[in-house]
């Protein structure tokens, strides 16, 4: 019993605890340096942390659809945003992006003629919503991207969206005169009263 405990020779000695069978099939020599282990690769992708490492947004994208379940649809999208990001600051590293990056990017998109609420919706958006689960899940310290807001200007209404009194018997005038019975006119009748109907 005293042998199957024993440190191995030239092992510090004195209780030493000894790892059990299940802790060594869950580790493996990493290169040529027998004193470390790296844990079994895991189905979802390992994000390197600030301050200490990069944060390339490509796996920590992968972790966070993973996490949050993101649709297919949102996924592709959201991964042409953030492609579109890397181009115009120069980095895969969201540890390196500042918040004068993504304000200079929210200026070039909208002058180049996006639409305020595309911006919005999936520059911006995209751009916070992976920045905040990488600052909750210790990947990055901070989010340069929260506060950053696009205006999006109100869409001018240029009329009403019923039809005018007008118009409404127009459309029942014409469309009585092309009926091929005497129940066209029968139905088209009350109808007529309505006025301003909305007709769909």
């Amino acid at each position: 019993m005293a042998a199957a405990v024993a440190p191995p020779e030239g092992a510090p000695g004195g209780g030493t605890e000894v790892p059990s069978d299940r802790h060594r099939s869950d580790t493996r020599p990493f290169g040529n340096d027998s004193g470390r282990v790296a844990s079994a690769p895991s189905s979802i992708a390992s994000v390197p942390s600030a301050p200490t490492g990069s944060v390339p947004w490509r796996p920590t994208f992968e972790a966070y659809a993973a996490e949050a379940k993101l649709a297919p649809s949102t996924i592709k999208r959201w991964a042409g945003v953030l492609t579109a990001l890397e181009e115009a600051i120069g980095t895969d590293d969201l540890a390196l992006v500042t918040r004068g990056d993504l304000i200079a990017w929210k200026r070039d998109l909208l002058a180049s003629g996006r639409e305020p609420r595309t911006v919005r919706d999936a520059h911006i958006a995209a751009t916070k919503a992976l920045m905040n689960w990488a600052v909750a899940n210790g990947h990055l310290e901070t989010n340069p991207a929260s506060g950053i807001v696009v205006a999006v200007p109100d869409k001018p209404l240029l009329r009403d969206r019923d039809f005018t009194d007008g118009e409404a018997n127009r459309i029942l005038c014409v469309s009585k005169s092309v009926g091929t019975g005497p129940r066209i006119g029968v139905q088209l009748g009350p109808l007529r009263k309505l006025g301003t109907a909305r007709l769909n």
